[in-house]
């Protein structure tokens, strides 16, 4: 997902945070590459695999949609992983964290190129999921303590944009990958890519210093804010938003108009990936508008954009315009509901992001097994229900927002 934009200093005092204690700052450029060249990589494999279900099915048995829970099974351990990185983190340290799970992503991988059924496809992707947690859960901790505050939302912009970016740029690169190699190179690659990226993240992460009192990535925490309502709303909107963008990339696999052929969904992903980046430089104008009023305008637009595929679908420029609507329109969305959440709790903001940032991977691993269940219905059917559900999201920010100026009234009386 696309990174928060930079809240004001009476929204969060992110920018007081101090480094951690005995911590030696980053060299701020060769990490931030690394870092951004590793988020390419690791949560792109979520979706991934969308390209390659056919041949999956071929050699597995078995319909597409079935293949469907090699996506599922990588975001679900995803996410659990994610919970429980933190932790393991501040007891082991950031950098063994990091390189433990770029390691086991590459025997993950290798394991599913040789992988001779849907039931060892499925483990591996297990496996794939936890290690690509452990990266992507303690990569933006680390750049939070060992970079220079001012310079924070610099890293965690390029890193966020990469993770997102990299759900529709791996699709691409596996269509085009697959075409070459098949769909078991594709994971060989990525097997083989893994290892070097370990190596140079060994190289430019720093050693670790022993861990305060308190741990940075608190469970309670997170459990603290799922309670609090509005912020509760705003999660419900963040899974929804990536359910909708999520089911919308796995419908063009799955149920696509007969019209469209390879190039087709091959354009879509690779000039996704190209919006969003152009979102994401786009985050200081946009930051201009009040995040909520940011975020309904914006789900508006991508219910719009929506609808005009079920319906106009069938033709393939109609079909890349709405797409690219969407995703533009989607791409704002997180960062809008990260700055608005900020806005309304004001403190604790590294596990208020996380919390989102989990909600957002559940949503996009939710979305495409959702399309997988419901495929026999339609391009058409399935793509009104996603609009449907954007239109809701768009009245929960709304109500979220009327709350929060509730709240605001009755505190200054």
């Amino acid at each position: 997902m696309s990174a928060p934009s930079p809240p004001s200093p009476r929204e969060t005092p992110m920018r007081s945070v101090p480094i951690r204690p005995g911590a030696e700052l980053a060299p701020f450029g060769r990490t931030v590459l690394v870092m951004t060249l590793a988020a390419l990589l690791v949560p792109g494999q979520m979706y991934v695999v969308l390209p390659l279900l056919t041949g999956m099915s071929g050699d597995w048995g078995g319909n597409p949609q079935r293949m469907v829970w090699t996506l599922t099974a990588f975001g679900l351990a995803f996410v659990m992983g994610a919970v429980v990185a933190g932790p393991l983190a501040d007891r082991f340290g950031r950098r063994p964290v990091v390189i433990a799970g770029l390691a086991v992503v590459a025997f993950a991988s290798a394991v599913l190129a040789a992988a001779p059924s849907l039931e060892v496809g499925v483990w591996s992707r297990v496996a794939q999921g936890i290690g690509a947690a452990a990266f992507s859960r303690v990569a933006l901790t680390y750049l939070g303590e060992r970079v220079v505050p001012g310079r924070r939302w610099a890293a965690w912009s390029a890193i966020t944009t990469a993770a997102f970016a990299s759900l529709p740029a791996g699709q691409a690169a596996a269509e085009f990958l697959a075409a070459i190699v098949g769909w078991r190179g594709v994971f060989g690659a990525s097997a083989v890519a893994s290892v070097l990226l370990a190596m140079l993240v060994r190289l430019v992460m720093l050693p670790d210093v022993p861990a305060g009192e308190e741990p940075t990535t608190s469970v309670r925490v997170l459990g603290h804010f799922v309670a609090r309502g509005r912020v509760l709303l705003l999660s419900l909107v963040m899974l929804a938003t990536l359910a909708s963008l999520g089911s919308v990339f796995t419908v063009a696999q799955l149920a696509a108009p007969t019209d469209w052929n390879t190039d087709t969904t091959y354009t879509l992903s690779a000039c996704s990936a190209a919006v969003i980046v152009v979102v994401a430089a786009a985050t200081v104008w946009l930051r201009r508008w009040p995040p909520t009023r940011l975020a309904v305008v914006a789900l508006l637009v991508a219910a719009l954009a929506t609808v005009v595929l079920a319906l106009g679908g069938r033709s393939v420029p109609v079909a890349v315009l709405a797409v690219l609507t969407l995703v533009a329109a989607t791409a704002v969305v997180p960062s809008a509901l990260v700055s608005a959440a900020l806005s309304m709790v004001g403190q604790a903001t590294g596990p208020l992001t996380s919390l989102l940032v989990l909600v957002a991977l559940l949503g996009a691993t939710l979305g495409p097994q959702l399309v997988a269940w419901g495929s026999g219905t339609g391009f058409a059917a399935v793509l009104l229900m996603v609009g449907l559900v954007q239109l809701v999201s768009a009245g929960l920010v709304f109500l979220a927002e009327r709350q929060a100026s509730a709240a605001s009234g009755r505190a200054s009386r």
